[in-house]
């Protein structure tokens, strides 16, 4: 399996501190099932990419063309270059 099938199949959780010794990992929906060790899982959602932020250092993609021969940074399969 590879790192993207991981990163699109991840699951958000929450950690519950009920016992200070042994805090937990729960789903942070219940609706999903449960998280394996081999899974991907994140507390917060990852930022928008297209929209700049300076502050984390992000430059942003809205307005950029891709390059549609390119396999690099600057491809089109990598980064949506939406103009919205």
């Amino acid at each position: 399996m590879i790192i993207k099938d991981k990163f699109d199949g991840a699951s958000e959780v929450t950690i519950e501190e009920e016992d200070e010794d042994q805090p937990r990992i729960v789903m942070k929906n219940s609706q999903f099932k449960r998280h394996t060790n081999a899974d991907l899982i994140y507390m917060s959602p990852s930022p928008d990419f297209c929209d700049p932020d300076p502050a984390r250092g992000i430059l942003g993609t809205k307005g950029r063309e891709c390059n549609v021969t390119s396999q690099g940074v600057d491809g089109c399969q990598l980064v949506s270059f939406s103009s919205d």
